[in-house]
């Protein structure tokens, strides 16, 4: 989120994230639960993460991501960062 919180969704419960989430968010983790490992995209100050439209469907279906940096900003100095843990 881009306001510093944080929200949970359930992987095998549908939800519209591009709705949910229409102006973006600056870090999203993925949490597999049994699976043991997590999935974490972080956007930079002057850019963010946008989901974008595939409907109202479990996150375990799938998601898609896309990253953008603010108007005027120059993107050679921003960066996504993904990381496993």
């Amino acid at each position: 989120m881009t306001d510093g919180g944080s929200e949970e969704h359930d992987l095998v419960k549908p939800v519209d994230l591009a709705t949910t989430y229409a102006g973006g968010v600056s870090s999203a983790e993925l949490r597999t639960g049994g699976y043991e490992v997590n999935f974490i995209f972080n956007a930079s100050e002057n850019s963010k993460l946008v989901f974008k439209d595939i409907g109202e469907k479990p996150l375990a279906d799938g998601f898609s991501l896309q990253w953008s940096v603010q108007d005027g900003v120059d993107p050679a100095n921003e960066k996504l960062t993904f990381q496993t843990k």
